[in-house]
């Protein structure tokens, strides 16, 4: 487990992170509440449950876990029994099979979830009620995502109930749009900082990140990998816009027009959930250098408001390496990795607005 997370963060940090100083919104300096939660309540659960999870998306008392285990990449656990309902989508090459799955998000039907196939770059549709009442875990639909030569996805969820908007690498611009064909109508939107003579292939791998989506709002919020941007945008009337940007940029080139490691290099976000009124963003600000194994392990996430209003910076007593919330605001759900790999559960909706 250690060795698989500490590959992943070496990928994300060859293309990396400076701070740039003319930012004019800190991330730490925006957010003047601070909330000390208590300690969570750990759901306890047989240990052969949660193998190597990446990724939760919490629905009412379910539980979907991108767990690449025994030649599968999804499970599905009952949170009230606290069982494992099924492991399911078979890694490999054949049919109904998946090399690698990537972002995990909500479809915009109500109890339906969204894959990311990297390998064929198309979304594949899941639904849970059909997998409760007639036992059918395998996809039922799957998109392909029209793109150009040099083009990838690399994060993809539903911002209205016909469009999704996703980050990638594209040359036009930090974001795209597709239809429910998989037609991209919409690459553009400038990175935060001008960089021009950066390739927008490098650009893209610099800017990386995790991304989060409310349809009922038209908004969507991304959190950057190798930074502390925390940026929310809306697509209304077939536009696309940013609303606000809080936190420093940390990627910049440094030598020879390219993105270089650097050293004592800060991991920006780990995670990002959210519901219909608050983005909760998962933040670590740990150096692979000092911290080694322990940098993607996160003690803190803000949370803000979908105006891009900051609500508290959260801190817990748990290190995290993932999020996730329920549909009603209530639990706040993370995965904490050590010797033992622990559900913890936090009732979220006692330290935050009403």
């Amino acid at each position: 487990m250690k060795h698989i997370n500490l590959l992943i963060i070496l990928v994300l940090f060859t293309i990396s992170c400076k701070e740039e100083k003319q930012n004019k919104k800190n991330l730490f300096k925006s957010f003047n509440k601070t909330i000390k939660l208590h300690k969570g309540e750990i759901l306890n659960m047989p240990k052969d449950i949660l193998m190597n999870p990446s990724k939760i998306l919490a629905y009412d008392s379910l539980l979907i876990v991108k767990d690449k285990y025994d030649g599968k990449c999804l499970s599905l656990i009952n949170l009230n029994t606290k069982t494992l309902v099924k492991r399911f989508l078979n890694r490999g090459k054949g049919h109904k099979e998946i090399v690698q799955a990537g972002a995990l998000s909500k479809s915009a039907i109500e109890h339906e979830f969204i894959v990311l196939d990297i390998a064929k770059n198309s979304l594949l549709f899941f639904n849970i009620d059909s997998m409760l009442k007639y036992n059918k875990f395998e996809y039922y639909k799957s998109i392909p995502l029209a793109k150009e030569k040099g083009e990838v996805f690399f994060t993809a969820s539903f911002v209205t109930n016909d469009k999704i908007v996703g980050t990638g690498i594209n040359e036009k611009g930090r974001y795209m749009i597709a239809d429910t064909t998989g037609q991209v109508i919409f690459k553009g939107l400038e990175y935060p900082y001008a960089e021009k003579n950066i390739d927008f292939y490098l650009k893209g791998m610099g800017y990386q990140a995790v991304l989060t989506t409310n349809i009922h709002n038209h908004k969507f919020a991304t959190a950057t990998l190798n930074g502390e941007i925390l940026e929310i945008g809306q697509y209304n009337n077939n536009k696309l816009k940013i609303i606000d940007r809080i936190g420093s940029v940390m990627s910049k080139y440094h030598k020879n027009d390219t993105y270089v490691f650097q050293k004592n290099a800060k991991f920006g976000f780990c995670g990002l959930t959210s519901d219909n009124k608050f983005i909760y963003a998962l933040y670590s600000g740990k150096s692979l250098e000092k911290n080694g194994y322990d940098v993607m392990n996160c003690e803190k996430f803000f949370v803000a408001n979908w105006n891009g209003k900051p609500i508290a910076l959260c801190k817990m007593q748990e290190k995290l390496t993932m999020i996730a919330i329920d549909s009603k605001g209530k639990y706040l759900y993370g995965v904490e990795n050590g010797s033992d790999i622990k559900l913890i559960r936090y009732k979220i909706s006692d330290y935050l607005p009403k």
